[in-house]
């Protein structure tokens, strides 16, 4: 799979079978760890790449300790 952020061919799709309906982990060399909530990675793809890479660092800073981020409304 591509990495839906910086579009690496490498990133792997790590999605949890208890992850909500149509959301998606994901494991990129580049970005990291990172989920996006159901609905959202379409409205991240519409976007350039600065702009998919500013919403996964506030989906980092949204992040507590030890968390994964999560594109979500609140990134947008």
């Amino acid at each position: 799979m591509h990495c839906p952020v910086c579009d690496d061919p490498a990133a792997r799709d790590i999605t949890r079978s208890d992850f909500e309906p149509n959301g998606r982990s994901v494991r990129c060399t580049n970005c990291g760890d990172y989920d996006i909530a159901a609905s959202y990675e379409v409205q991240l793809m519409a976007l350039d790449l600065e702009a998919r890479k500013k919403i996964l660092q506030k989906a980092k800073r949204f992040a507590g300790p030890g968390e994964r981020p999560c594109i979500n409304s609140m990134c947008f």
